[in-house]
């Protein structure tokens, strides 16, 4: 952006004119009404940080300088913020690291992301209370049994020349639960509503604004439904599918944007306006690595969150570094059932949150890989109660997100997803008996996320399965035996 630089005669008549008119007024205005000239509005955003915390030493002094040189610049979150990153996850309290990363880098509004809700509504309302800016959500109703207080649907922010920019919050929600992403139990008293159809309703904002952007942690897809069915917005800062769009879409005239994930870029996007009309918008990606200045004070606090023994203690070592969501499946589930003497395991591939772990393994790689704190339910179950499990999961997702231990199981279905069979097999390769009962450990997620028969309501083993999953490879030897096999499986059958 180019700058003009324009020289001032005053007077002494001038100033004595100014004071007489600061008099009267109570102020000078610096800042003139920008609608009536052209102006460039810069907006940066992030989203889906997930605690990551080390590059915001870079974002902060970025932002900050870019603040100095133009006060047209505005730096936007769309959420996700938590559940990722031991340092922030394990501190106490739960999240303060990333609250003041937020803070320090000059954060002007922030859409609600369903990781949000993760620590629990009380750690999310001291959030919401703390912060120095506005936490957004317009499809969200929040009822008496709720702990959180009502948020923001939008807000409007201006320049001091005059722009005024609406900034929507919207939520992604799941097309078959009807709520966001997070453990059920943290949403007690919370009803959410589809973001598209929410956003409908504050298409009136359009006539309060000169900017229109939508805050939107719906994820890319549901981004492009919003453009193609919601008039009036000029942008679409998203959020929730970790989408990287180096160049922004265009949908139905709406730019779309979303800057990846664990803030590794910064988006920016600059709007010209002309006698308070859009003329022209780009925009673009930063890669937050090329960015060589940080603030000092903002890296030394980093280094205090990231200097904790206790996470930095390694707690076992294996053959071989680890690749792979499967084989890391069946490594959690193995835990599981092996240290609870169980006949099996379950746990879910959305609960599990990193691709790789090395050789050396440290208690936060532990809480990475595990961050949700998610206890184990142990039930006595049938095998056709546990086909029901099953069953459930591949109709949620359409494919097979379980893994398991102690037995195998395939999915035989048409090629319209219909199930025809499931088939449990035992170590050995035998169908399990359907006359028997097992001994089964599945993690609270599920149990309170999936609807499956039980007729035995299940009891808490009072350990958390990123515990269990320590105690286990404090084993040390054979804890991999058996992990790179295959346990699951779907298969086409004629119909």
């Amino acid at each position: 952006m180019i700058v003009k630089k324009v020289t001032l005669k005053i007077t002494a008549g001038l100033i004595a004119a100014g004071l007489v008119l600061f008099a009267l007024t109570g102020a000078l205005n610096l800042f003139p009404d920008q609608r009536n000239a052209e102006v460039i509005i810069t907006i940066f955003h992030i989203n889906d940080t997930h605690s990551r915390i080390d590059n915001f030493a870079r974002i902060a002094r970025f932002v900050k300088e870019a603040k100095k040189k133009n006060p047209n610049v505005f730096f936007l979150n769309a959420g996700d913020n938590f559940s990722g990153n031991p340092i922030v996850d394990q501190y106490e309290p739960k999240g303060l690291p990333m609250r003041e990363m937020l803070i320090l880098s000059g954060t002007d509004a922030l859409a609600l992301g369903n990781h949000e809700f993760d620590y629990g509504q009380e750690i999310l309302e001291q959030f919401i209370e703390q912060v120095s800016f506005p936490v957004l959500c317009a499809n969200i109703k929040v009822t008496p049994e709720a702990v959180i207080t009502q948020p923001q649907p939008y807000v409007i922010l201006q320049t001091k020349g005059g722009i005024k920019i609406a900034l929507l919050g919207l939520l992604q929600i799941g097309k078959k639960t009807r709520i966001p992403s997070t453990h059920p139990a943290k949403l007690k008293g919370l009803k959410f509503f589809d973001g598209v159809e929410t956003a409908k309703k504050y298409k009136y904002l359009r006539g309060k604004c000169d900017i229109f952007i939508a805050l939107s942690h719906l994820g890319y897809e549901t981004d492009k439904r919003l453009a193609k069915e919601v008039g009036g917005l000029d942008i679409i800062v998203g959020g929730h599918s970790h989408h990287l769009l180096e160049k922004p879409e265009r949908v139905n005239g709406v730019l779309i944007t979303q800057a990846g994930a664990y803030s590794k870029y910064l988006g920016r996007i600059d709007i010209t306006l002309k006698d308070g009309k859009i003329t022209g918008i780009d925009a673009g990606l930063i890669k937050v690595a090329s960015l060589k200045e940080e603030i000092p004070e903002i890296k030394k606090r980093i280094a205090v969150f990231n200097n904790n023994p206790r996470l930095n203690r390694i707690i076992g070592t294996l053959p071989e570094a680890l690749e792979g969501k499967p084989v890391l499946g069946n490594l959690i589930t193995d835990a599981i059932r092996k240290i609870h003497g169980l006949d099996m395991g379950f746990h879910n591939w959305g609960g599990t949150r990193a691709y790789r772990i090395g050789k050396e393994i440290r208690l936060r790689d532990i809480y990475t890989l595990l961050p949700f704190g998610n206890d184990i339910i142990r039930f006595e179950m049938t095998p056709a109660e546990i086909k029901n499990l099953i069953r459930f999961d591949f109709k949620r997702h359409d494919h097979l997100e379980l893994f398991v231990s102690g037995i195998t199981y395939v999915v035989k279905h048409s090629t319209g997803k219909e199930i025809k069979e499931i088939q449990l097999r035992d170590e050995q390769g035998k169908l399990l008996d359907e006359s028997k009962t097992y001994k089964v450990g599945i993690n609270d997620y599920i149990v309170s996320a999936y609807t499956f028969t039980h007729r035995d309501p299940g009891q808490s083993l009072r350990m958390t399965v990123a515990e269990s999953l320590i105690q286990y490879l404090k084993k040390g030897k054979g804890v991999t035996r058996g992990i790179k096999n295959t346990r699951i499986r779907t298969e086409v059958v004629n119909e």
